[in-house]
């Protein structure tokens, strides 16, 4: 089943194009602007452009008699579909797996493929979009485009993460999720990492990067120092990532 408010679905009509959700797609690095510029941008066909047109101006007009909230339901074998592909997705968000860097990002995966199936259901069916169910078909095709979002988007994730103190920081935040700790020292996180980290000192911009997004913070310095060696730094984590046992 998906649930609209009236005002949320004029907002995602609102919207110019089905790929103005996709906003983390990986660019062609063989297709740069300067060459779209040059080459000109392929044009949407008249008779794409005015069918297109004709049927947003009628499926807004039919939003007129709604009353919140609007359901759109599924056929049992595409409510399968959905099953599917959320037993898929939760393994890939274990810390870890495929997913685990930027679950937060992917656990909205299959909504966000649910609402492009609510999209594509009521494109197929204008006026009457909410009197029957979404069909396997349309659900198939919006995994389908689903699945290409998904792609781009880990694509660009890793990109964007392609340094080596995100890529420390990744790791970082791997063991403490992993572990639970309520807090941990600067030479906890040294020595169960020393596969990645070969000094001390190289811990720190990874421990800075996980502060500055809320991750960890540090604990206040003892008020007293002691003479011989120093307590290593301190560092609580976010609540979120404690153990709840």
């Amino acid at each position: 089943m998906i649930v609209w408010t009236r005002a949320g679905l004029i907002r995602v009509l609102a919207e110019t194009t089905l790929r103005d959700r996709f906003t983390d797609l990986e660019p062609d690095p063989n297709y740069a602007i300067a060459d779209r510029c040059r080459r000109g941008y392929p044009q949407v066909p008249d008779d794409v452009a005015d069918a297109y047109g004709i049927h947003l101006a009628a499926l807004t007009r039919s939003l007129v008699g709604w009353t919140d909230p609007a359901v759109l339901t599924l056929t049992p074998g595409a409510a399968e579909l959905v099953l599917a592909l959320e037993t898929e997705t939760e393994p890939k968000l274990a810390p870890g797996a495929e997913w685990g860097h930027v679950r937060d990002w992917y656990g909205k995966w299959v909504g966000a493929t649910a609402r492009i199936a609510g999209l594509l259901h009521l494109a197929h069916h204008v006026d009457r979009g909410w009197t029957q169910p979404i069909t396997e078909t349309t659900w198939q095709a919006a995994e389908t485009i689903g699945r290409y979002y998904a792609a781009h988007a880990l694509a660009a994730f890793d990109h964007m993460g392609a340094d080596p103190t995100t890529d420390n920081a990744r790791t970082l935040l791997t063991w403490i999720e992993a572990t639970h700790p309520t807090a941990f020292t600067v030479r906890d996180a040294y020595r169960a990492n020393r596969t990645t980290f070969k000094t001390v000192p190289e811990l720190e911009p990874a421990l800075e990067l996980l502060e500055s997004h809320g991750h960890i913070r540090p604990a206040p310095p003892p008020d007293e120092k002691k003479r011989g060696r120093q307590p290593s730094p301190t560092y609580y984590t976010h609540p979120t990532h404690r153990s709840s046992l």
